[in-house]
């Protein structure tokens, strides 16, 4: 009788000791496997922004992709220009966003731009459109040399044309912007109605002969002001602020790409298998 109970409350005293262990041991595990899980996260986020750069939150920050630089809303009709200073010199390049109408015009009036302040015949002009009514449009081709470059038909404000709600809506690409010692091209889409009651949608641009950085925008009605509610958006092509950091090369992203992926296998293979 004293044998068995000496025996089960050694026994009993032995499971005691061995519980209290182990469930520091799972705990420590289960810490492990906490902290390993996280990294890992942290790790498949940064993979994440390396290979598909993306702009943060409302244009700016940390990520990359499509930043917006600067928003101009006109109040009243009588803006004669718009510009843009606060030009970033790093990027692939601009984009602007136009949905702008002015106040007069003769025939079908056109949005225009310069460079720098260069106002001489420095530029070079082309563009195709299509006008017209939709079952018979009329397609035209022109190219010039001009002291600025198009970028589209705009539409007239004030009720000086029908209909009197009309604006156009241009966008335009300014690649290579920051680059020094080449000459730059621009690269338009437009649609707009007319005050000669025609409908105008078209490629346009041209290309700039001088080879300095872009450092100022200047866009002008070819009438005498651009209508209250015009709304000009100049946007930058942005690499992410890792990339950038990196030197933003083919090379140096794809360098770390590949320790990504291989801090990733690591952390796998450190993960312990489930409970």
């Amino acid at each position: 009788m004293d044998g068995n109970a000496g025996n089960g409350r050694g026994g009993g005293r032995g499971l005691l000791d061995v519980a209290g262990p182990a469930k520091q041991l799972w705990r420590n595990v289960y810490a492990k496997a906490a902290e390993v899980a996280e990294r890992r996260a942290k790790a498949l986020v940064d993979y994440h922004v390396y290979v598909y750069p993306h702009s943060a939150g409302g244009g700016g920050g940390g990520g990359g992709g499509l930043v917006l630089v600067e928003t101009q809303t006109l109040a009243d009709d009588t803006a004669s220009q718009v510009t843009f200073t606060t030009i970033p010199a790093d990027g692939a390049g601009l984009l602007l966003v136009v949905s702008a109408h002015q106040v007069s015009a003769a025939g079908a009036g056109s949005l225009l731009l310069r460079l720098n302040d260069d106002a001489t015949t420095n530029y070079y002009t082309k563009w195709h459109e299509v006008y017209g009514a939709a079952a018979a449009p009329t397609h035209q081709t022109l190219g010039a040399d001009a002291t600025y470059v198009p970028l589209g038909r705009l539409s007239i404000a004030d009720g000086l044309q029908d209909p009197a709600d009309a604006t156009a809506g241009i966008v335009a690409l300014l690649p290579g912007h920051g680059i020094s010692g080449r000459r730059k091209e621009v690269l338009a889409l437009g649609s707009a109605f007319t005050n000669i009651s025609l409908h105008w949608s078209g490629q346009y641009g041209g290309e700039w002969r001088g080879t300095a950085a872009i450092t100022k925008l200047t866009l002008l009605p070819s009438g005498s002001a651009f209508g209250a509610g015009s709304v000009f958006s100049l946007y930058q092509f942005s690499l992410s602020a890792a990339a950038a950091a990196s030197g933003g090369t083919p090379d140096a992203l794809q360098a770390r790409v590949d320790a990504l992926e291989a801090r990733l296998a690591a952390l796998e293979a450190s993960s312990p298998p489930p409970a």
